[in-house]
């Protein structure tokens, strides 16, 4: 397993976006097979960690990138938990406010999940946690469970509005601790060209 997690770590790079000094661009997993797939591996162990479950919600939009490999490798159904006016004949959260800015909402369709559902959320980061919280509350409307959820890595920064802001009876697991581990494992600053600007602030100042 350290192997498998600093094969990862190294191939996650970081940059000033969005008015964060450390924007972690899982992105780069895309590019580095081997990375990729040892970070599915690792998360099919965790989520062992979590209680039992019959689906697994893909959080918008980095999420999908993990709950569906995951889901075919377990034969698990797969929920996408989107922003608002993405799909069709859904439930929806109330607006919530994440590290960088407020977002309107998270949905999931009716017809996807409902009672009896026991869900574990999948996500590639969890910040305030904004975003988590929004998405078990799309969940809980439409009369699932949220039993759980499992992301790379949850950003110690942040700890306190988590406490603050997710569910206490929400259990969760990340393939590294903080962002420390990932740092010490081999994340570094992505390669900028000369004269780049925070295109992100730009976009989250005028949306």
């Amino acid at each position: 397993m350290p192997c498998l997690k600093k094969r990862v770590a190294a191939a996650v790079a970081y940059y000033p976006f969005k008015g964060v000094d450390r924007f972690y661009d899982v992105g780069a997993l895309l590019n580095t097979p081997a990375a990729y797939h040892s970070c599915i591996t690792i998360m099919q162990t965790k989520l062992q960690l979590l209680p039992s479950h019959t689906k697994l919600g893909a959080i918008d939009a980095r999420g999908f990138l993990f709950a569906a490999p995951l889901g075919y490798l377990l034969n698990h159904p797969v929920v996408m938990v989107r922003k608002l006016g993405k799909m069709p004949n859904t439930v929806s959260s109330k607006a919530y406010e994440i590290e960088y800015g407020h977002r309107d909402g998270m949905a999931v369709q009716r017809h996807a999940v409902g009672p009896g559902d026991k869900i574990v959320l999948v996500d590639d980061l969890v910040a305030t946690g904004g975003t988590l919280s929004a998405a078990i509350e799309a969940v809980r409307a439409a009369g699932g469970e949220v039993v759980g959820c499992l992301s790379l890595v949850e950003l110690e920064a942040f700890a306190a509005r988590r406490a603050e802001t997710i569910p206490p009876d929400i259990q969760r697991v990340a393939v590294f601790d903080t962002e420390r581990e990932l740092l010490d494992l081999g994340a570094a600053a992505g390669a900028l060209p000369e004269g780049y600007g925070d295109d992100g602030a730009v976009f989250e100042t005028n949306r």
